[in-house]
């Protein structure tokens, strides 16, 4: 795993959060899109769906995988988005990959208990892809959570990269006044 804070330079970091997050005194026109869960489980993924309940006993988590907002930028090999250009194209040239598989953003609300948006991988658990996460919002609550144990502590502009076959789960924010934001990357170095 592998953490850097300040990742992009402040005034590129700045634009990207208010084109997609609005200013303190605007709001944003960006389009996100309701999703009822946060994670699609499948039944017959049955190694994997044991695997995340002896986590959810572990961790003591509250129940899990509830509704949010997305923006699929990218996704299958293919742009999603006439946004990415603008938007993400800037911090791909910064991580530098050999190929991209998806970069969506995700923003939570709070949600009145705080809870996790399940265990996952992101693109499946086949080794050989590196997930990345862009916090663009700093909380108390929401965070992210690695299977070994590890608390990532969502702050602005800080980069999280670990190996894509690592179960995590997203923690909600606690607090009203908060809202969970970040752009995920899937990718090959």
């Amino acid at each position: 795993m592998k953490i850097e804070d300040n990742f992009l330079p402040e005034s590129l970091f700045n634009k990207i959060v208010l084109k997609l997050l609005g200013g303190t005194s605007s709001h944003s026109t960006f389009p996100l899109y309701y999703s009822a869960s946060s994670v699609d489980y499948k039944e017959e993924d049955t190694r994997t769906n044991a695997r995340t309940e002896e986590l959810e006993r572990k961790h003591k988590l509250i129940e899990g995988n509830p509704a949010f907002f997305c923006h699929v930028f990218f996704d299958n090999y293919e742009i999603y988005s006439s946004y990415y250009t603008d938007i993400i194209l800037p911090i791909v040239h910064t991580i530098k990959p050999k190929s991209i598989m998806k970069v969506k953003l995700n923003l939570n609300t709070y949600n009145g208990k705080g809870s996790h948006s399940g265990w996952h991988y992101d693109k499946g658990e086949s080794p050989g892809y590196t997930t990345s996460i862009l916090y663009l919002t700093t909380n108390e609550g929401g965070g992210t959570l690695l299977e070994d144990g590890t608390l990532i502590k969502p702050v602005a502009n800080r980069f999280v990269s670990f190996y894509g076959d690592t179960l995590h789960t997203g923690l909600t924010e606690t607090s009203p006044r908060e809202t969970r934001a970040l752009i995920n990357f899937n990718y090959v170095l």
